[in-house]
C-alpha cells in the first residue's frame, strides 16, 4: 500500500486498469490493478500483485504454473506498455510461486521471450486463492 500527499499540483497519482483484466472491484475484490504516481521530472507505476485471472475474475490455467507464468507475464506487460513502459523500466518485482520447485519457470519464460533481466525477489508463498501458482508485482519508473 502506498500513501501519499503534495500540496505540488504537478505531482498526482490515478488508477491504471489493466488491458488485459477487468477491474478487480467488478469481481468483489477492493485493490486497484495499478496505479501511477506522476512527479514533475518522472513517473512511478505500481503493478499491484498480478495472476492469471480472467477479465471475468476467475482463475485461468488451472493446475498449469508455466501457462500461468505466461499469462501473467503477458498481463503485466500489456499494463506497463499501457504507460509507455516496458520491462527495462522495472525498478522492483516481488514473483511468488506456490511451490519452490516451480521458481526456475519464471527465468525460463523470461529467457525464451526475450525479457531482459529485472530486479526480482523470488519466493515460495502462498498465493491470494488456492488455484493461483504463481502471482507477480512490480514497480517501474520512466522519465517524463
Amino acid at each position: 500500500m502506498i500513501a501519499t500527499k503534495s500540496d505540488n499540483e504537478d505531482v498526482r497519482a490515478f488508477e491504471v486498469p489493466s488491458p488485459l483484466q477487468s477491474s478487480a472491484t467488478k469481481y468483489g475484490s477492493s485493490f486497484s490493478r495499478a496505479v501511477e504516481l506522476e512527479l514533475p521530472d518522472l513517473r512511478r507505476l505500481y503493478i499491484s500483485g498480478t495472476a492469471s485471472i480472467d477479465v471475468e475474475g476467475k482463475t485461468i490455467f488451472l493446475g498449469d504454473c508455466a501457462a500461468q507464468v505466461r499469462e501473467t507475464m503477458e498481463i503485466v506487460q500489456a499494463i506497463l506498455q499501457s504507460r509507455e513502459m516496458d520491462w527495462g523500466d522495472v525498478t522492483r518485482s516481488l514473483v511468488y510461486f506456490k511451490r519452490g520447485a516451480d521458481a526456475p519457470l519464471f527465468e525460463k519464460y523470461r529467457q525464451e521471450s526475450g525479457v531482459p533481466a529485472f530486479p526480482a525477489i523470488v519466493v515460495e508463498n502462498d498465493i491470494c486463492r488456492d488455484d493461483l501458482l504463481f502471482e507477480i508485482e512490480v514497480d517501474a519508473i520512466a522519465a517524463k
